[in-house]
């Protein structure tokens, strides 16, 4: 990806990807450039910045991801283990269009994330159900589910820029899976 040829105006770099939502990817960074700013900052407020994120092997982590919650089946009272270990499976659901399923896995990992008041992990269960209400047309009840995740992001995040961020990773998850539906 770093071989793209682009405008002169376009910077392109590797960037960090998403830890929780795509661990095993390789992201690239796009931003503007201006003749002022011979080399633009890593935290720029620039005019615009675009990223995309190639996965590796979507289908062998998704593997992985199965064998460790049948593993964590296996053993008792690791019910937050496996609750952490289905917010990515939710995601790969969601991410191929099926929102039932995605719905499905979320919502029965939120009781764990619960009783252990892990916050950030009930925030994300929270913010994959919204994603997939919306990808079925179910509009008020997405809306609903996002309002109560970001309150327990405020908890389990902490700074604004974090909760946004969380928030604006989501909104992607959500064009990508309504793109994959299509």
């Amino acid at each position: 990806m770093n071989a793209t040829t682009v405008r002169p105006e376009i910077e392109l770099g590797p960037i960090r990807p998403p830890q929780r939502l795509a661990p095993f990817s390789y992201a690239l960074g796009a931003e503007v450039k201006h003749a002022e700013t011979p080399i633009i900052p890593e935290r720029s407020e620039g005019d615009a910045f675009g990223r995309l994120i190639q996965s590796r092997d979507a289908t062998a982590a998704q593997a992985a991801y199965l064998g460790a919650r049948a593993a964590f089946d296996a053993i008792p009272g690791a019910e937050i283990q496996r609750a952490q270990v289905d917010l990515p499976l939710a995601t790969f659901a969601l991410s191929r269009g099926d929102a039932p399923a995605a719905i499905q896995i979320a919502r029965a990992a939120m009781p764990a994330a619960r009783r252990a008041q892990n916050a950030a992990l009930l925030a994300e269960l929270q913010r994959t159900e919204a994603a997939a209400l919306r990808l079925l047309g179910r509009g008020a009840e997405a809306d609903a589910a996002r309002l109560d995740s970001l309150g327990w992001a405020r908890y389990g995040f902490g700074s604004v820029e974090e909760i946004a961020n969380f928030d604006a990773s989501f909104r992607s998850l959500e064009r990508l899976a309504e793109v994959t539906q299509q």
